[in-house]
């Protein structure tokens, strides 16, 4: 079965949303896409900030410029990078995926311009690069990678927008176009912030989180990405040194930014031993996701593209929509409300609202919450021999983990009632360079990050403790595993990456998605949680390819593998995230294995998830983790294990439940079905062709049903408006000093904007 290609315009366009949107929109946001004192005194010592040339003001009085502490560097060898064989292109027209992360603008909105999503990677190397080498190794990595020195052009903004809510597009006359830049330079990037003694935690810790839900970007001049370098006042080459990379997710992920620090530390390490370094390879603009899953020609936009519709597509659609029935937990029981109901929810947003209301703060007033941990050496090891003796990845082992502590913490202090049995949902980040049609061979920086739905469950409140408490309960934590891996394997064997890559790329190409997503980050009911829980394993640094340098054998394998150590430089430890204060999981952890330990982070949004909730949450992840490895000794639970556990609903028992909650739904609902109808007969009169009037009512009322379930998106913040990066004034930090590292253009002084 085959679909007409005709675009969605008008008349035509709205027959053919009646056809495909009700059953579509359900799966666009579940699958495939898927972050103290500091001044004089202080517990760390006072902080001085050295910014390149074109670094950010920031919103502190400045103290007195410092000399610059290093030499010119023209002393050293400067790194190039090779022409490629292939011309490289210098222009892309962003893909959907792409379009979301920026994000792509609705000027309609009053809250115009919606926030982008930021990725934050730290690397802590055991000594810090001389300046002139870093500068000339961040200056090769430029040239070898344009997303790098990318701006967009283009205002995406449709011809014209076709339903009464304004949310359906027709046309796309100047669509947000990357465009590499020459011009962008080290001094654009690069900025260093000194501290007194050693490298103190709390400072690049701090501006981790607040780069996460504060960093903006200024996407028409670019670049869309920063590099900080927290270096020792005293001693600024012997001691350590952390590395921190703030992305626009736009133009990132976690492989792609492995693969750029171990480019600049294997550059510098060349540098200063006195080498002339190899030649990095000048990539090519790299293909969108959906080119790569797709196949070029067979995406949206393309003039295939909706001919690529399939009764395979279609199924994974109401396979999708099915989950919806195991009611997941997306909000601790303190927080829940009536109003987070996914019907209700539903009619308030078509009607142009926030369900339950919207806030009046930015994300709902929530920001990032920090715990970082780690696995000693021993453990990984045997949590990896655990898991092949189990017949299961690591990753299903995380993300059972993962849902077995929610279970620990969702309750909150609630004791006393017999434990519930909840299902868990659970975002699994998928690398998507595995999956497509046509994979991105890694060789340049961008975002392939794709991810899926695992749906786990049902599970008693405290499994976790539980299943730590004893070796009997070993068994149920791998039989949890086995079927997060049999969901992942079963999703990728029915094609499922190019079903869901597909039905969000059809999504976002007729609709302004990002301002439903916009409407479900503002709601005081969902506050912004669409999962129950989500998990980002990277994998290990060390398996992972390297640069394409000049004189590589063609093919991955003539590539080198990423290393940890690189001359005097030790890749000590490495944590990433990205932001889910704006909407995405309601308990979050990213994992990367590194010197042969896992490393974790824990970063979901407060204050959904306190900060002394999040301490719990990450202490038991790791002590099940243990436990199930073998490594630690089980301890005795906070209470017995209730018996096996049952299904929330007895069987044939759906079709009585929803047709007493629609019942039920329209007298508890009684304002939002107001609401909605008012809205209606509005719409009936702006819209007098039947045909037309129930395509669009169609299009909006599952589309917004789902996007309050389940938003396309899981994790954000950021903004696009100012050039460069600006920072929120940090609270608690001081002033800094600025002063350029390269003398080439003046402090402060803007690039010239394009037009």
């Amino acid at each position: 079965m085959k679909f007409p290609v005709d675009r969605p315009t008008s008349a035509t366009g709205s027959r053919f949303l009646a056809l495909l949107a009700t059953i579509v929109l359900r799966s666009a946001g579940t699958s495939a896409f898927v972050p103290a004192p500091l001044g004089p005194g202080g517990p760390f010592g006072s902080r001085t900030l050295l910014p390149t040339r074109s670094l950010l003001r920031t919103a502190r009085p400045s103290f007195p410029l410092l000399a610059s502490s290093s030499s010119s560097s023209s002393s050293v060898p400067v790194a190039e990078a090779a022409s490629s064989d292939e011309s490289a292109s210098s222009r892309r027209t962003l893909g959907s995926q792409e379009l979301l992360m920026l994000p792509r603008q609705y000027r309609p909105s009053p809250d115009f311009p919606f926030p982008s999503m930021t990725h934050c990677s730290a690397y802590s190397v055991g000594r810090t690069p001389s300046l002139p080498a870093l500068v000339s190794a961040v200056e090769e990595a430029l040239a070898a990678h344009p997303l790098l020195r990318a701006r967009v052009e283009g205002e995406g903004e449709p011809s014209k927008r076709i339903d009464l809510f304004q949310m359906v597009r027709e046309g796309d006359p100047d669509p947000p176009t990357f465009v590499a830049d020459a011009s962008v330079a080290a001094g654009d990037v690069l900025e260093v912030v000194e501290v007194d003694g050693e490298v103190a935690e709390e400072a690049w810790k701090e501006t981790f989180r607040e780069n996460l839900d504060g960093a903006t970007y200024d996407a028409a001049n670019g670049p869309l990405w920063k590099m900080t370098l927290f270096r020792s006042k005293a001693a600024p080459q012997e001691s350590r040194c952390v590395i921190l990379f703030t992305f626009n997710h736009v133009i990132s992920d976690q492989s792609s930014a492995n693969m750029i620090m171990d480019q600049i530390l294997s550059t510098v390490a060349s540098i200063e031993a006195g080498d002339r370094p190899s030649k990095a390879v000048a990539n090519a603009m790299p293909r969108s996701l959906e080119e790569n899953v797709l196949g070029k020609g067979n995406t949206w936009p393309d003039g295939d593209g909706p001919s690529q519709i399939s009764p395979d597509t279609l199924l994974y659609v109401a396979n999708k929509a099915a989950e919806g029935f195991k009611s997941p937990v997306i909000l601790p029981d303190d927080r829940s409300t009536k109003d987070a109901n996914g019907a209700a929810a539903a009619l308030t947003t078509i009607s142009g609202k926030s369900a339950g209301g919207t806030s009046s703060a930015a994300f709902g007033g929530r920001e990032t919450t920090l715990q970082f941990r780690e696995l000693t050496e021993e453990a990984t090891e045997a949590l990896r021999l655990r898991c092949r003796e189990e017949g299961v990845t690591v990753t299903a082992a995380l993300a059972a983990a993962v849902a077995c502590a929610s279970s620990d913490v969702v309750a909150g202090e609630n004791p006393g009632g017999a434990p519930k049995g909840r299902n868990f949902k659970v975002l699994q980040s998928l690398d998507m360079r595995r999956v497509s049609r046509t994979p991105d061979p890694l060789e340049t920086v961008s975002c392939q990050a794709g991810s899926m739905d695992l749906m786990l469950g049902p599970l008693s409140d405290r499994t976790g403790t539980k299943m730590a408490a004893g070796e009997e309960q070993a068994a149920s934590f791998w039989n949890l595993a086995r079927e997060a891996q049999s969901q992942t394997q079963k999703f990728v064997d029915s094609d499922g990456p190019k079903h869901a890559v597909r039905v969000f790329d059809f999504a976002m190409s007729i609709s302004d998605l990002n301002n439903l997503v916009h409407l479900t980050a503002q709601s005081e009911a969902s506050q912004g949680r669409a999962y129950s829980a989500g998990i980002s394993n990277a994998g290990v640094f060390e398996r992972q390819r390297a640069v394409r340098r000049e004189g590589d054998p063609s093919g991955p394998e003539g590539r080198e593998n990423l290393r940890s150590t690189h001359g005097p430089y030790v890749l000590e430890d490495v944590r990433f995230a990205t932001s889910h204060a704006r909407s995405g999981c309601l308990y979050q952890v990213s994992c990367l294995t590194v010197g042969g330990k896992a490393r974790f982070t824990f970063h979901p949004a407060a204050p959904v998830v306190s900060d002394e909730t999040n301490r719990v949450f990450a202490d038991r992840y790791l002590r099940l983790l243990e436990v199930m490895a073998g490594v630690r000794e089980a301890s005795p639970a906070a209470e017995d294990p209730k018996g096996e556990e049952k299904s929330l609903l007895p069987p044939n028992a759906l079709t009585l439940v929803a047709a007493a909650g629609a019942a039920a739904g329209v007298l508890v609902h009684a304002e939002g079905w107001a609401s909605f109808f008012s809205s209606l007969a509005a719409m009936r009169q702006n819209v007098p062709d039947d045909a037309d009037f129930w395509a669009a009512l169609n299009f909006w009322i599952f589309f917004a049903g789902e996007t309050i379930k389940h938003p396309p998106t899981r994790r954000p913040t950021d903004s696009l408006t100012p050039r460069r990066f600006l920072f929120r004034a940090p609270s608690r930090t001081p002033p800094p000093a600025a002063h350029p590292v390269d003398q080439r253009r003046a402090p402060w002084q803007p690039r010239a904007p394009h037009r």
